[in-house]
Formats: structure tokens, sequence, C-alpha cells
């Protein structure tokens, strides 16, 4: 089983990706984040893929990231702040 995790080098990403990688059950954890070192060395086990929701916008640019992909756990950031200042007036 493939696990796809976006935003896995975030706050709460970076817990679900630790949980995931040291039940080592039959599954394999790939990381989608854009910052591909620094994920790389605090998961050396998982596979670790670009990925920026801010560019990567249509179907296309996810067809190969989800090929092979059994679960998908989103836990990607706000893309934009100022969306979110709308939201708060």
């Amino acid at each position: 089983m493939r696990i796809l995790v976006t935003g896995a080098n975030g706050f709460i990403g970076s817990y679900i990706t630790a949980e995931l990688l040291k039940n080592n059950y039959n599954y394999k954890v790939i990381c989608c984040v854009r910052d591909v070192e620094s994920t790389r060395k605090k998961f050396p086990t998982a596979e670790v893929i670009y990925c920026d929701f801010n560019i990567d916008l249509t179907p296309q640019s996810w067809i190969n990231r989800l090929n092979n992909i059994d679960i998908v756990i989103n836990v990607s950031g706000v893309l934009t702040y100022k969306e979110l200042l709308y939201f708060s007036s």
C-alpha cells in the first residue's frame, strides 16, 4: 500500500508522517512537499516528491503523482493569507 501525505513537512503533516513511518506496517509513505531537502533529512525512509499547491493547479500536474497511490492524506496548509484576512474581516 502506498500513502501520499501532502504537507508532510508541516506542523500536522510531520506528526502524521512520523507516526506512519514508526509503525513499520507494510506500506510506503510518500511525502508531497515544497521543501524536498529538509523533508528527506527529517524522514530518510520516506519517498519525497516536490509539489506546490500554488503552482500545481491542473489535474495533469497530479496524474503522475497519484499513479499507484492507495491513500491520500491532505494536510497542506493555508495557500494564501489574503483569503484568510478576508474571512476574518
